[in-house]
C-alpha cells in the first residue's frame, strides 16, 4: 500500500495539467511569415519543408519543393539532393529513393548533410524490408556525421526488430536520460524490457512516469495493464479510478477497468502495451499505412551468361615436357542464389551450371572438345563501405568433366573444395546505368583429378578480376557485359599414375562475358 499512499500524495500535490501543445505549428507559422519577407531564401524554405515532413504535412511540403526547384533545379545547395530523397521516400517512390541514395554516396564531393540523409533513408527502407541491407549500420553510420536523437531511435528500433534487446535498451536510456523522451521513445523502452522479460524493471519506470505525467493516458493505461499482468489487479484497478477522477477515461481505459472489474486473468507480454502513442514526427520507420509495390524485398536471384574466353594452360616441370595448349571457345551458364539477411550481413547460398566448347588451335588436338561444370558455394557477404564496397567469403565446391570430341570420350576433370573470398564494387551512374568491378581469389583445401594423378598437391589458387557496365531494363532486371582476366595455377609434387612429379600447372586467359540476371 504503500505505493498506493505514495501517488495519492503526488496526485493530491499536483496540478491538473493537459499535455503540452507542440511548438511545431508556431515553428512553421514563423518560418512561413519569413519566408514571406524573403521569397528568395532557399534555407528558410528548406526548414519548412522539412517541418512540414516533420508534422506528416506532404503535400504542402511538396508544393515548397516546386518552390525550391526554381531557385536551385541543379541541386547544387548542401542537403538540397537529401532533403529531396527523404520527399521521395515520404512520396512511397521507394525505388527512386533508393537509387538517388546510393548515388549521393558514391558522390566523393557530397555534402555531410546529403550523406545523413542518405543513409537514414536506405536504414528507413531497410527497417521496413523494402530492401537488403541492415537498418542499424545505415543508422550507425548518420550517427557518425550528425548526432541526431530521432535517428538515435530509429537505431534503437532497429535493435529491437533483431532481438538486440540490450542494446536497444542502452541507446534509449541515453536518449531519456538526456530529455528526449517523447512518449513513442519511452513506449520502445518499455517494449524492449518486456520482450527481455523484464517486467519488473518496466513497472519501475511505469511507476515513476506516472507520477511525473499523471495525466498521460497512455502512461496510465500501460501501467494499470502491467500490473495487471503482475497478478496487481487491485493497484491496477486504482490507477485507473484515479485517473477518472481527474479526466474523462478513453474508450481503451474504460474496456480496461471492465476487465478488471470482472477480475478477467492477463499475462501476455504482447498484451500489457496499449495501442503505439501518436506521434507528430517519424520516428524512425516508414508509416505503417506505406503500401510499397514498386520495391520488395528480393532474396533469390537467378542469371543466365554467355561468354567467349581465351585461355593459355601451360604445364612445365619435372616429370614433363614443357607443354602450351591456347583453348579458346564459347561458354555458357545458369546460375541461382539465394540470400537471407540478418542484421548485419546477407548469408549465401549460390549454384552454377555451366558448359564450355573449344577449340584447340595446336596441341594436343584439333578438334571441338566440351567440358561440364557445377559449382556451388555457400558463404556470407557483408558491406564495408557506405558506398558499396562489399566483402564475401566461405567454401566453394567445384566439380568438372569433359568429353572430347572426336571419340566422345571421357577425358580428364576434377573435383575441388575451396576457401573463396571476392571483393565487389558497384558505382551508379546516371539513370539506369552503372559499372562494377568484382575480384575474386579461391584456395583450395582439397583437389583430385579424375583420371590421371599428377601427384598430390602441394599449393593452388583460383583468381577472376572482371569490369562490368550494367543497365537495369527494369526493377530487379539487368544485363551486363564485360571483360574478364583468369589466373590459376597448381603445383603437384610426389609419385602419380603420370610418374614422378614436381610440376607447375598455370592457366591464363581472358573472357568476355555478357549476363543477364533476374532477381526475384
Amino acid at each position: 500500500m504503500s505505493y498506493v499512499l505514495g501517488l495519492l500524495l503526488f496526485l493530491a500535490g499536483s496540478q491538473v495539467f493537459a499535455s503540452p501543445v507542440s511548438s511545431d505549428g508556431a515553428a512553421i507559422e514563423q518560418l512561413q511569415n519569413s519566408l514571406r519577407s524573403n521569397p528568395y531564401e532557399n534555407n528558410l524554405r528548406a526548414q519548412l519543408i522539412q517541418k512540414y515532413l516533420d508534422t506528416n504535412q506532404l503535400s504542402q511540403a511538396q508544393q515548397e519543393w516546386a518552390s525550391y526547384l526554381k531557385l536551385d533545379p541543379q541541386l547544387k545547395a548542401d542537403g538540397a539532393k537529401g532533403l529531396q530523397v527523404q520527399l521521395l521516400l515520404e512520396g512511397q517512390q521507394l525505388k527512386q529513393a533508393k537509387t538517388m541514395s546510393f548515388q549521393i554516396l558514391a558522390e566523393p564531393q557530397s555534402s555531410s548533410e546529403d550523406r545523413f540523409r542518405a543513409h537514414v533513408v536506405l536504414g528507413d527502407l531497410a527497417f521496413a524490408g523494402f530492401t537488403r541491407g541492415d537498418a542499424a549500420f545505415r543508422y550507425g553510420k548518420a550517427l557518425q556525421i550528425t548526432k541526431s536523437p530521432a535517428v538515435r531511435h530509429r537505431l534503437a528500433r532497429a535493435y529491437i526488430s533483431g532481438k538486440r534487446y540490450s542494446k536497444a535498451q542502452d541507446v534509449l536510456s541515453d536518449l531519456i536520460g538526456s530529455g528526449y523522451s517523447p512518449d513513442p521513445v519511452r513506449y520502445d523502452y518499455l517494449q524492449s524490457l518486456l520482450l527481455a522479460g523484464q517486467n519488473e524493471k518496466a513497472a519501475h519506470r511505469l511507476q515513476q512516469w506516472h507520477l511525473e505525467e499523471p495525466g498521460n493516458p497512455w502512461i496510465a493505461t500501460a501501467h494499470a495493464r502491467l500490473l495487471h499482468s503482475l497478478q496487481q489487479s487491485d493497484l491496477a484497478l486504482e490507477v485507473l479510478q484515479h485517473y477518472a477522477g481527474m479526466y474523462q477515461l478513453p474508450s481503451e481505459m474504460q474496456a480496461l477497468s471492465l476487465q478488471l472489474q470482472q477480475r478477467q486473468p492477463t499475462s501476455v507480454n504482447d498484451d500489457i502495451l496499449p495501442a503505439r502513442p501518436a506521434q507528430a514526427t517519424n520516428a524512425g520507420v516508414l508509416r505503417e499505412v506505406v503500401v510499397a509495390e514498386e520495391v520488395t524485398r528480393r532474396p533469390v536471384s537467378f542469371q543466365a551468361q554467355l561468354g567467349y574466353q581465351l585461355v593459355n594452360n601451360k604445364v612445365a616441370g619435372e616429370g614433363f615436357n614443357s607443354l602450351l595448349s591456347p583453348e579458346a571457345g564459347f561458354s555458357a551458364g545458369i546460375r541461382g542464389e539465394v540470400r537471407a539477411v540478418s542484421e548485419e550481413r546477407s548469408y549465401v547460398m549460390a549454384a552454377r551450371v555451366f558448359e564450355q566448347k573449344y577449340k584447340i588451335p595446336s596441341g594436343l588436338a584439333q578438334d571441338t572438345d566440351r567440358s561440364q561444370g557445377l559449382a556451388m558455394f555457400a558463404g556470407v557477404q557483408q558491406q564495408l563501405t557506405p558506398s558499396g564496397l562489399q566483402l564475401q567469403g566461405g567454401l566453394d565446391l567445384r566439380h568438372r568433366s569433359g568429353i572430347e570430341s572426336s571419340t566422345n570420350t571421357y577425358v580428364s576433370g576434377y573435383q575441388m573444395l575451396g576457401l573463396r573470398a571476392e571483393l565487389a564494387q558497384t558505382w551508379e551512374l546516371r539513370g539506369p546505368w552503372s559499372v562494377a568491378a568484382i575480384g575474386d581469389v579461391t584456395l583450395p583445401v582439397y583437389f583430385a583429378e579424375s583420371t590421371a594423378e599428377s601427384g598430390q598437391l602441394k599449393w593452388a589458387y583460383y583468381a577472376t578480376l572482371q569490369g562490368h557496365v550494367q543497365y537495369r531494363l527494369r526493377d530487379g532486371i539487368v544485363v551486363s557485359a564485360g571483360l574478364g582476366m583468369v589466373r590459376n595455377e597448381f603445383q603437384f609434387k610426389g609419385s602419380g599414375s603420370r610418374g614422378v612429379t614436381n610440376a607447375v600447372d598455370t592457366e591464363d586467359g581472358l573472357t568476355v562475358p555478357v549476363r543477364f540476371a533476374w532477381i526475384y
